[in-house]
């Protein structure tokens, strides 16, 4: 018996990390934004390791919207970008 609900128990806890895991990596694909912080992947091709300053205005395709940014930075760590905005 204690070998069958340790099976239950790691299939239930290996389905469970796979669902966190393309949760996390579905929601970073379409990107996500808190306020001015703004976190998403980027493709392959894309990829950047630094700093640089934002500005002018920006479209965001998927979502159809529009932003004017003053100011900001962008920090690239690779595959996943954080933006910091000043609106």
């Amino acid at each position: 018996m204690t070998k069958r609900t340790n099976r239950v128990a790691w299939g239930l806890s290996g389905l469970l990390a796979v669902a966190l895991v393309g949760g996390i990596g579905l929601m970073l694909n379409h990107g996500v934004e808190a306020g001015p912080y703004g976190l998403s992947l980027v493709p392959f091709e894309q990829w950047r390791f630094g700093s640089r300053l934002m500005g002018g205005a920006f479209c965001d395709r998927r979502r159809g919207t529009s932003t004017l940014v003053i100011g900001g930075r962008e920090v690239d760590f690779g595959p996943l970008v954080v933006r910091v905005r000043k609106r």
